[in-house]
């Protein structure tokens, strides 16, 4: 019934579903686990349950509570699949990501990457990928290895555009971290271009004050020279 709950969708318009769903995933997690006879823990619901009740934990940023549910399921799933699995890969993003938000930069890194570069291998034009693509840029950006993730960004701009969409918030989001890395570097023209365009779009877009004072100071380092 948990798994129903998120399945529906729609969670911008019921704020109250991860809440609802986070008790009946765990109470059938545990019924899984104690019925080794019939499911257990290598069965893939199990793996299924895991899953959600990850994402609800990081729907409700329990970064601590998520991870070694994560942990646990990559585990699992590279044994029973293969670390190629989509499945497991899939769960080693959702890992990375987990990383992220707890800071423990270099664990992202090393899990985004293992992830990327296991799905250069095949078609990357898909949601997640492009969020693992999008989350490893966050990543480099914050450990100042800026070269790094303006290639990132560089290269993911144009397949979230085609994806998702020029409008989508993650097209968004890496079109604004392009500008400003790009800012930072010096590349002043192009950096504002794509800040310009990301705010022609602010009904999808949050901290647009932000990037507005970003813009002005950028426009204001002009006068004083």
């Amino acid at each position: 019934m948990g798994s129903c709950y998120l399945k529906r969708g729609r969670h911008d318009e019921d704020p109250d579903i991860f809440d609802r769903s986070l008790p009946l995933l765990d109470e059938g997690l545990k019924i899984n686990l104690s019925n080794a006879g019939t499911r257990g823990p290598d069965h893939p619901a199990t793996s299924g349950i895991r899953r959600d009740l990850a994402q609800v934990y990081l729907e409700q940023r329990r970064y601590d509570e998520a991870e070694p549910v994560l942990v646990d399921l990559v585990e699992r799933l590279s044994r029973l699949r293969s670390v190629e699995d989509v499945s497991t890969l899939e769960a080693m993003s959702m890992l990375g990501f987990t990383y992220m938000c707890q800071d423990r930069l270099e664990e992202a890194e090393n899990t985004l990457t293992a992830v990327y570069q296991r799905r250069q291998s095949t078609d990357p034009r898909d949601a997640w990928s492009l969020q693992t693509r999008g989350n490893l840029a966050i990543v480099f950006y914050r450990l100042a290895k800026l070269d790094e993730a303006i290639a990132m960004d560089h290269d993911t701009l144009p397949l979230a555009t085609e994806v998702m969409g020029e409008k989508h918030l993650d097209t968004l989001s890496c079109r604004v971290r392009l500008g400003l890395s790009y800012l930072e570097i010096g590349r002043t023209k192009e950096g504002r271009g794509l800040l310009e365009s990301a705010l022609n779009e602010s009904d999808h877009l949050p901290d647009t004050l932000v990037i507005t004072r970003v813009l002005a100071n950028s426009y204001m380092q002009d006068q004083k020279l």
